[in-house]
């Protein structure tokens, strides 16, 4: 034993990470990075896997998991602060081999993970009446996510959808201009906005109609 090393190009071949939803006031909601891959070894020997993180901007790797048996796993990310983050995953043969005659290989994941459990933030929200009507505009921004979905409410009344300027949500930083009819607001009336993002965090605020 120990002549062969750990097959597809003697790196581990890893399927791309699929990232779990982060999102505060939701229940059931997992928070976690869930890493599938597969790897080989010409002499079949039982293959162990460590999996490691790093910051996207530095500082050193760090043990998530050892003694991994199993070609999955989910990181949690439940305490990691948010950002983008960088996974490499190493997989050795050594624990079925003498000693020095076993090999280990490394592969880093070609894309970095993101961690968002914070919600998107709005700004420049102001509500204008005029006698024709009431016009209520904000900017929503995320650091991390797009911003998926947007709602607004008058009053106590249901939840109507709310599209960004250009009509697409397909940017971290989108622009809302919502007109509403006299019949529909006036003066004194509260118009509550809701935004999310793609991690499913999402922000609720109110103004007043002045």
């Amino acid at each position: 034993k120990g002549r062969g090393a750990p097959q597809a190009g003697k790196m581990p071949v890893m399927k791309k990470p699929s990232t779990g939803l982060a999102s505060k006031g939701k229940k059931n909601v997992s928070t976690g990075i869930t890493l599938t891959w597969k790897c080989t070894d010409e002499n079949n020997d039982p293959l162990v896997y460590t999996i490691y993180r790093k910051y996207e901007n530095g500082g050193k790797w760090v043990v998530v998991k050892d003694d991994l048996t199993v070609p999955t796993f989910t990181v949690d990310t439940k305490y990691l602060p948010d950002g983008r983050y960088r996974l490499k995953l190493s997989a050795s043969d050594e624990k079925a081999n003498m000693k020095g005659k076993g090999f280990k290989v490394e592969k880093e994941l070609d894309d970095l993970v993101t961690v968002d459990k914070s919600p998107p933030e709005i700004s420049d929200l102001k509500a204008s009446f005029s006698e024709e009507e009431t016009v209520v505009e904000c900017t929503v921004n995320d650091a991390y996510s797009k911003i998926t979905e947007g709602f607004f409410r008058v009053n106590d009344g249901e939840w109507e959808k709310l599209y960004p300027v250009d009509t697409l949500f397909d940017e971290n930083t989108e622009q809302f201009r919502l007109k509403l009819g006299r019949e529909e607001a006036e003066r004194g009336d509260v118009v509550i906005l809701r935004f999310e993002d793609e991690r499913l965090n999402y922000v609720l605020q109110r103004v007043v109609v002045e």
